[in-house]
């Protein structure tokens, strides 16, 4: 099948996992429920809903979606020792192409675990168009648009359509053999192959961890207010709005967070 050699040469350039699903109706309920919660900060997932919900709109020969979890962290790194390396946390952060809010600025901060590189939007982008591009010789009139992240597409959706991970209580993707400390990427395919979207049942169970650990309550099972969020107050900060007093207190210190993350079981063994 051609589609799989496009799985082979994004396997053999650094994703641990990858498929291609074609292209068929999603349930994207739970998405439309989150946007009513979402913030101006993210307010670009509002103005892009029906290109997320139809990739047609986004890339019009799309007949399949390839997806690839890229792990971003494992237990050879300490995370208190890469943070202790750091000088001056600003400066390493816009050497990477990131920028912290105003409301942070001076303060000695502990950056996010996914921080602690250089921009993933465009390593992972050059990984899947050195894949595809090697795919081409052998699927001549193979094409494409990749997505990292930042293009109007519900990677997370399309991960666990493609059985490669199941939307934890924490609303992350997570992996049951890699945990949650991976970044998705991939394209929207013109290749009229791939596997059937399936449903992957959450492995959560009975653990609450994560809903339990969060330090500002922003998390309910399955759901997550932005407005409470560390991570959202001091990445996605785009307009540099001064959170409420009590959210501010826990992100004086923060670049993201990964506290609903460590504490996850699925993590145990990249921490």
């Amino acid at each position: 099948m051609k589609y799989e050699i496009i799985k082979e040469k994004a396997l053999s350039r650094g994703a641990a996992f990858c498929e291609v699903i074609k292209l068929e109706d999603l349930d994207f309920n739970t998405f439309a429920k989150s946007l009513s919660r979402y913030p101006e900060g993210l307010s670009y997932l509002k103005k892009n809903e029906n290109k997320i919900k139809n990739p047609k709109l986004w890339f019009e020969g799309t007949q399949s979606v390839l997806i690839c979890l890229f792990p971003y962290w494992d237990k050879t790194r300490n995370w208190e020792e890469e943070n202790k390396k750091i000088s001056d946390p600003e400066i390493f952060l816009k050497n990477n192409g990131r920028k912290i809010p105003d409301f942070l600025k001076g303060n000695k901060i502990k950056i996010s675990r996914f921080a602690l590189g250089p921009d993933y939007h465009i390593s992972i982008r050059k990984i899947l168009e050195s894949a595809l591009l090697e795919s081409k010789k052998e699927i001549p009139d193979l094409s494409w648009k990749i997505f990292v992240d930042s293009s109007p597409v519900s990677e997370k959706i399309w991960a666990e359509a493609a059985g490669l991970a199941f939307i934890g209580k924490n609303t992350l993707a997570v992996n049951e053999h890699i945990g949650s400390y991976f970044f998705i990427g991939g394209a929207m395919l013109n290749l009229k192959e791939g596997i059937k979207p399936q449903k992957t049942k959450s492995l959560c169970a009975d653990c609450s961890r994560c809903v339990f650990s969060c330090p500002t309550k922003a998390l309910e099972p399955y759901s997550l207010n932005p407005l409470k969020c560390i991570s959202y107050w001091t990445t996605h900060n785009k307009k540099n709005v001064v959170p409420p007093k009590e959210i501010e207190k826990e992100c004086s210190d923060k670049y993201g967070c990964d506290i609903c993350q460590k504490v996850c079981p699925y993590n145990k063994n990249y921490d």
